[in-house]
Parts: structure tokens; C-alpha cells; sequence
């Protein structure tokens, strides 16, 4: 069987954007432009809403920042976010189904939070130094996204995320605070 590559797998269709590869470069070279030119399009009509269907593993945390910041460009245009997952988000695919103003969930998926792995290169001691300190603040703002969008306690994030394979099934996520309603698995996205 053949693997499709992730620039086929993340798209953006109409108000609908589909992130069913690695969160990689393809969202920025491919989904971003599309999405940022959709949300202008969107701004001026009644009730607009930008809908990011979610299946993936996650990955790069530069990218799932960047993707984040373009949400707040729809928020601050009066576009509501709704996100879909599908069956599974992991790492930064699960960041950003969070973020989202209304979170839906197929009652068998799976949501998977963790720190990621934060990649940096020192060659001296003060680069290590600040290494350090940047690997800090990378976890820092992970544990603010799911602190901002969940019931979880920072406390408790903390020490879910000790394990690097947290998972928790849509019961648990709704309990969470990490997803606002559970769909069966024939209607989900289906509002």
C-alpha cells in the first residue's frame, strides 16, 4: 500500500480544513496561505466559521504554534472554530484541537497529550545554557495551551504528561475539559 504524503493528507476545502498528515511544513507551505485567505473571505459574512477536521499524530511544535496564531487571526475576524477528531490527535494535533472554541470528539477517538521533543544544538557552555532555558519555556507554553483549554490543573498536567504516551478516550476528555462533546462515529462533524 502506497503512503500518502502529509502535503495530500492536510488540506483546506471551502470553510473545511483537514489535518490528516504530520503537522509539518505542508500546513505552512499549503494550509496556512489557504486558511488565511479563507478567513478573509469569511470575515464579513453572518455567522462565519472555520470547521479543522483532526486525525493525526502531530508534529513539529514551530508549526502548531504557527497554526495556532492563524486561529487568533480567525477569533479576532469573528470566525468560530470548531474542531473534529476524527479518531486520533497526538502532540500537537491535540494542541490544536483544544484550541479550538467548540471541540467535538468520535466517541472511540483518542486525544494524546505531551511535551513533545524540543530540539536544540549547543556547541558551547552559554548556548547550553540557553538551551536549557528555551526547552523550559517550550514545555511552559504547552502546559499553558491545555491549562487554557481544559479543567485540568497545572499540577495535574504536569504529571499526566510525565508519561510520554497520555492518552485519554472522548469520556475522559469531555471530563477533562478538552473536548466540549462526543459525536458517534456516523456523525461526527455533522452539526
Amino acid at each position: 500500500m502506497e503512503t500518502r504524503k502529509s502535503s495530500e493528507l492536510n488540506r483546506i476545502i471551502g470553510n473545511k480544513i483537514y489535518l490528516f498528515g504530520d503537522i509539518d511544513d505542508s500546513i505552512m507551505e499549503k494550509v496556512v496561505p489557504e486558511m488565511l485567505q479563507k478567513i478573509d473571505e469569511l470575515k464579513n459574512e453572518k455567522d462565519p466559521h472555520l470547521d479543522i477536521y483532526i486525525d493525526s499524530n502531530g508534529g513539529f511544535y514551530n508549526v502548531t504554534f504557527s497554526f495556532l496564531n492563524v486561529m487568533n487571526i480567525a477569533r479576532e475576524n469573528g470566525i468560530h472554530i470548531n474542531s473534529y477528531i476524527m479518531s486520533s490527535a497526538f502532540s500537537g494535533a491535540s494542541l490544536i484541537a483544544c484550541y479550538a472554541d467548540t471541540r467535538y470528539m468520535n466517541k472511540y477517538g483518542i486525544i494524546g497529550i505531551h511535551y513533545g521533543t524540543a530540539h536544540f544544538i549547543a556547541s558551547t557552555r552559554l548556548q547550553s545554557d540557553r538551551v536549557i532555558e528555551n526547552v523550559k519555556e517550550h514545555f511552559n507554553t504547552i502546559e499553558e495551551v491545555y491549562l487554557e483549554n481544559s479543567n485540568i490543573s497545572l499540577e495535574e498536567i504536569k504529571e499526566y504528561m510525565r508519561d510520554e504516551q497520555c492518552q485519554f478516550n472522548a469520556e475522559t476528555a469531555l471530563k477533562l475539559g478538552l473536548i466540549d462533546e462526543i459525536q458517534g462515529i456516523n456523525n461526527v462533524g455533522n452539526n
